[in-house]
C-alpha cells in the first residue's frame, strides 16, 4: 500500500481529523496493512480489542447481538471509514463484531504503538482530546 492512500485512510478517520500530514505519516508508519476475505470476522463483540482500524478498500458489517441472540446490523463501513477507535483508549471488550462483506484491506493501529506515539508527539494528545469530546457531545444530544 502506497504511503498516500495510508495517509488518506487515516485524514478521513474522524478521530484524526484534526491532526497535520506530518502527524498522520508518523501514525500511518505505525500502522499495520490487514487483509480479510469475504465472511472473515475482524472483530468479536465481547473480545479484549487492541487495534483501530481504517477500511483503504472493501466494506465490513458492523453487527451487535440483540437480546434474542440475533445479530443486528448497525452500520457498513466502505474505504476511509473506521471502526474500533476505542481500543485505543481503553482494554475493554468490543461493542460489537465487524465482518468483511466483500475482499477488504484495512489499516491497523495498536493500541501500544499509538500510545508511544502519543508520549513522543504530545500535541497529537492533545488534538485527539479534542476530537474526543465533540463525539461525546454529540453522542449526548442522541441519547
Amino acid at each position: 500500500m502506497s504511503s498516500t492512500n495510508a495517509s488518506i485512510g487515516f485524514a478521513s478517520a474522524e478521530l484524526f481529523r484534526g491532526l497535520s500530514p506530518a502527524e498522520l505519516t508518523r501514525l500511518e508508519r505505525a500502522a499495520h496493512p490487514r487483509h480479510y476475505d469475504a465472511g472473515a470476522v475482524i472483530l468479536h463483540e465481547g473480545q479484549g480489542g487492541i487495534a483501530f482500524f481504517v477500511v483503504t478498500s472493501g466494506k465490513v458489517v458492523v453487527t451487535r447481538a440483540g437480546s434474542d441472540g440475533s445479530q443486528r446490523e448497525i452500520r457498513t463501513i466502505g474505504p476511509g471509514g473506521s471502526f474500533g477507535e476505542m481500543a485505543l483508549f481503553s482494554d475493554r471488550p468490543r461493542a460489537a463484531t465487524v465482518k468483511a462483506v466483500e475482499p477488504t484491506d484495512c489499516l491497523a493501529l495498536h493500541r501500544l504503538e499509538f500510545l508511544d506515539e502519543l508520549r513522543r508527539s504530545p500535541e497529537v494528545a492533545l488534538r485527539l482530546l479534542d476530537s474526543l469530546a465533540i463525539r461525546l457531545d454529540q453522542a449526548s444530544e442522541l441519547t
